[in-house]
């Protein structure tokens, strides 16, 4: 599993240590996605992520599993007992998320798993919670756990979302799905969600209806694309966009949109972001393929 910097990552900023009382972000989380087929057993896969997040936090090893979390052994076969556990209560009719985490409550560092179905099969996602400072999420550091992580899980597609950025790309369009299905009469009870929240005057398409294999579902601060969702988008259109660095590793390209963690409510983030949607007309390449 290696890391193929191009020059401006530093390969060491990954073996950070940070004090302990560094609390979560509530608004940034990274997110990968695979179909079952593209990687090893998802045991497997998430024993080699919890590895990759180790020499990216140091300070926060992942050592439980569960809601509160009981110590798990970080070995294929256990994680794998443990996932049938909560197979199991969920075909009870319980609702158990798949978590695994660095403490036993009021976790540092939480890793969450899952599936669903989408046009084109079933997609099994890996998403984390992030620290809200300190070295761990500084660009270069993030840069190399975001590729390292799409490397273990055998992922097509990784990114760093945060809640207001989607907010602003996905609001108006999740409005007008919800008002497709009301009477007219009920259409002024139903709530603006881009009420008071900034707007990019583009709107991507969810996740849910694209095929996400070959078009990237959107943009975060870092995004890691496959080598297929950057030859669907063109080589030299995603190469020469705004980012602030891009970095190839391991069959993924990985891109920073700005320096520093995106505020999408301040207006030079902002722009950034509507230039490289611009630039790379993803809105029209995500229509291409959308789920029929």
């Amino acid at each position: 599993m290696g890391w193929r910097a191009a020059g401006a990552l530093d390969p060491g900023v990954s073996d950070v240590s940070e004090s302990d009382d560094i609390p979560v972000s509530r608004r940034l989380r990274f997110l990968a996605e695979r179909t079952p087929d593209a990687g090893p057993p998802l045991p497997d896969a998430l024993v080699a992520v919890f590895d990759a997040l180790e020499r990216w936090r140091r300070s926060a090893p992942i050592r439980y599993a569960g809601f509160p979390g009981r110590p798990i052994e970080r070995d294929p076969a256990n994680v794998s007992r443990y996932l049938a556990a909560v197979q199991r209560t969920a075909q009870a009719g319980e609702i158990a998320p798949v978590r695994f985490s660095s403490d036993e409550r009021a976790a540092r560092l939480d890793v969450f798993a899952g599936e669903d179905r989408r046009c084109f099969g079933a997609v099994q996602t890996v998403w984390l919670t992030l620290p809200s400072a300190g070295p761990a999420l500084e660009l270069g550091a993030i840069m190399q756990m975001a590729a390292e992580v799409c490397v273990a899980f055998g992922a097509h597609e990784g990114r760093l979302e945060d809640e207001r950025a989607l907010t602003a790309i996905y609001g108006s369009s999740a409005r007008q799905r919800a008002a497709a299905q009301l009477p007219e009469a009920l259409l002024e009870y139903l709530p603006d969600p881009t009420a008071g929240q900034p707007s990019l005057g583009i709107e991507l398409l969810p996740p849910t209806q694209i095929d996400t294999r070959v078009v990237p579902a959107g943009i975060g601060w870092v995004s890691v694309w496959s080598q297929r969702q950057v030859e669907e988008l063109g080589r030299a259109r995603v190469e020469h966009a705004q980012w602030a660095r891009v970095a190839p590793a391991d069959g993924f390209l990985v891109l920073a949109l700005t320096p520093h963690p995106t505020n999408i409510d301040d207006p030079p983030d902002a722009q950034r972001l509507r230039e490289v949607l611009e630039a790379l007309d993803l809105a029209a390449v995500q229509r291409r393929h959308r789920c029929t």
